[in-house]
């Protein structure tokens, strides 16, 4: 994860990887719920 390169520094690489492996999938999740809530009601 190039993004959190310079977090490391910090002593906060792996938690700001987990936060934004958690945020990426929790985006997913809701595209993938108001896709199907969609198609639902068409």
């Amino acid at each position: 994860m190039k993004l959190f390169e310079g977090a490391n520094n910090d002593g906060l690489g792996g938690i700001g990887e987990l936060i934004w492996l958690i945020l990426l999938g929790l985006g997913i999740i809701s595209m993938v719920i108001s896709t199907s809530f969609f198609k639902k009601y068409d």
